[in-house]
């Protein structure tokens, strides 16, 4: 799964380039789920939508394999901590924010080299899937504690 509201973020032509190849060796199910030009369009293995509902989005990543993030700027990374929520691996660009924000659950790669991107989807294919799940769910726990918490206080200083 890919996701972003601004195609401008994601290098999306990287990416169909990197998993036309990738997936005939590394998955057996193989699609990519991504934004588009306000049709959903099969591509082979890829399906494109530039609008998805919310309760769709959250069937979609509930049931997707992993999520693939490959941003090249980011404010503060949502799509992959959704993913996160329902312990899902993310594959993740290397740039901007998202390492401070997703810490070290994701595989992270450079989202300008096609090897790059295909190293962290091998990588993900050759490491322990429970792992990596785990290691996402925490995260996003530790993320929305953290969120939690400083709300919290946020509303206590407008309270006062």
């Amino acid at each position: 799964l890919t996701v972003d509201a601004d195609a401008f973020h994601v290098p999306f032509g990287i990416l169909r380039k990197v998993l036309s190849g990738a997936c005939k060796r590394l998955f057996v199910t193989n699609r990519l789920f991504g934004s588009g030009n306000g049709e959903i369009r099969l591509f082979g293995s890829q399906v494109v939508a530039d609008f998805v509902s919310d309760s769709d989005l959250d069937a979609v990543f509930r049931h997707c394999h992993a999520l693939v993030y490959p941003s090249l700027f980011e404010g503060f990374g949502y799509p992959p901590l959704e993913a996160m929520r329902y312990g899902k691996p993310v594959i993740c660009s290397n740039a901007c924010s998202m390492p401070e924000i997703l810490g070290d659950a994701p595989i992270y790669f450079s989202p300008l080299y096609e090897t790059a991107i295909f190293q962290a989807l091998q990588k993900l294919e050759n490491t322990d899937y429970s792992d990596i799940s785990k290691r996402s769910r925490q995260r996003y726990e530790a993320v929305n504690l953290r969120q939690e918490h400083d709300l919290r206080k946020l509303l206590n200083l407008l309270t006062v």
